[in-house]
């Protein structure tokens, strides 16, 4: 196992089935990194399960700051729901609205 990496980590929160073929098995939310990681995200001290807590963010792009370990071999992103901004969605760039070059413009 390494020291945890406090840092702010940026990607894709989704779920994802993870430890397949052990008693584990099953769907958990992770982080993919914007640097090709893949983080299960567990919610320190929550009551109710990481998927709940998260499910707002789901789906999305995300910026989030925690410890990250490799707690038996698998990368985790452990968040502490305490701290003010924790869960905050990232920057996103507006987009650009794009007129096809065959149409006419009014």
């Amino acid at each position: 196992m390494s020291v945890p990496e406090n840092a702010t980590w940026v990607g894709q929160l989704s779920m994802a089935l993870m430890f397949e073929g052990s008693k584990s098995e099953g769907l958990y939310p992770v982080l993919d990194t914007e640097d090709g990681r893949r983080l299960r995200v567990h919610v320190k001290g929550s009551q109710l399960p990481d998927a709940d807590m998260l499910s707002a963010l789901m789906n999305q792009r995300v910026c989030l700051h925690g410890a990250a370990d490799d707690l038996r071999g698998h990368w985790r992103l452990i968040l502490d729901p305490a701290m003010p901004g924790e869960l905050m969605p990232a920057e996103v760039s507006p987009e650009i609205p794009q007129t096809p070059a065959n149409e006419d413009t009014p």
